[in-house]
Formats: C-alpha cells, structure tokens, sequence
C-alpha cells in the first residue's frame, strides 16, 4: 500500500527552498487585464519613432496555486516580463511602475516648437494651432484608416481617398491609430517633404 502525502508548496516558496520562477517555469501564463501603456520611441525603420506598448496583466496556475506578473505588449508579442508575484496587487503596482520609468513621450511644446521653426505654416498658425492641428490628427485615429490632408493656413480634413491639387501635407493615419507624438513627428516630417 502507497502512502500519499501532500506537500505545502506555497509553503516551501513561502520559506525560501522553491522559487516561483521554478514552480511557474512552464505554465501556461494568460493575459487577463490590462494595466496601461507607454509611449516607446521604437518603432519605424530607424527604429525612432514613437508608439504605444501596453501592459498588461498576466496569470497563471500551477499546482493550485495561481501566480501574476505583469508583460509588456508592443503589438509584437510580449518583450518583457516582470517578477512573478502571488500577489495580484503587487503584479499591476510593478506593471505601472514600469510603464512610468520606461515612458519615451516627447515634449509637446518642443515638438510644437519645432514645428514652427520650420517654417511651413503660414505666419497666422501659432503653437495653439498646431497642438489644435495634431489634436484633429489624433481623434481621427478612432474613425479607422486614412489620410489628413493640412493645407499651410491649418485646414484640414479627414479623408479615405483623394487628394488636393495644391501645396497640401498628407498626414496618414493608420489602422489602430498611433500615440499623439507621433502625429507631431509626422507634421515635423511633412514640413520638409513638403517644401
């Protein structure tokens, strides 16, 4: 006859002779929340400019007991990981402590600044217009893909298809929009392909 014994594990991680990482080697770790997002200077074909990496919650069980670590999601698959933690709070508190030390966003008014320095815009668009300009870009992130077209006084339109017999700059707006910065990117690079 077989004599079965139950062995404590959270009590063996508890006193320090298994580690979480051992335990939760290969489980089977699912996104089940979401703990925000930060802007990474990354992406593009030099690999500078901005977009949105998200954090996110992540679980998993092994043995009846259920672990938690945060993933970072740059619409790639998850780079990086943090600690696995038997504390669900502790995960998201980690996940958002790293997504604020890890956050890229340029300054507004810098971009604004430079922007203007450039000197496309006619003299009437001030740094109010532009952030109003960049502003119109971003909202239509959410109407789906597609182009704004701006003309030199500040107009602008949201358009599918088409395009302006005169000197206008083609903003595009891709499919799940990107990070407000790099629409102010953008409008900087529009400047000079436009001249």
């Amino acid at each position: 006859m077989k004599n079965t014994e139950t062995v404590d594990l959270a009590g063996l991680i508890g006193d320090g002779h298994l580690t979480l990482d051992s335990v939760f080697d290969r489980a089977d770790w699912r996104s089940i929340d979401g703990i925000g997002s930060y802007v990474a200077c990354c992406y593009g074909t030099d690999g500078d400019k901005p977009g949105t990496v998200t954090v996110l919650l992540e679980s998993a069980e092994c043995y009846g007991i259920t672990a938690y670590r945060w993933a970072e999601d740059d619409g790639g698959g998850a780079d990086e990981r943090g600690e696995i933690t038997l504390d669900r709070e502790a995960a998201v508190a980690d996940g958002e402590s790293h997504a604020s030390a890890s956050d890229e966003t340029p300054d507004d008014d810098e971009q604004i600044a430079d922007i203007l320095a450039a000197g496309w815009f006619a003299a009437d668009v001030d740094a109010d217009g532009v952030r109003k300009i960049i502003d119109y870009c971003a909202e239509k992130s959410e109407l789906g893909q597609g182009h704004v077209i701006i003309d030199r006084d500040g107009s602008r339109e949201w358009v599918t298809t088409g395009y302006v017999e005169h000197d206008a700059m083609y903003i595009s707006i891709p499919h799940g929009g990107q990070p407000w910065s790099a629409y102010a990117l953008a409008i900087l690079s529009g400047t000079a392909e436009s001249e």
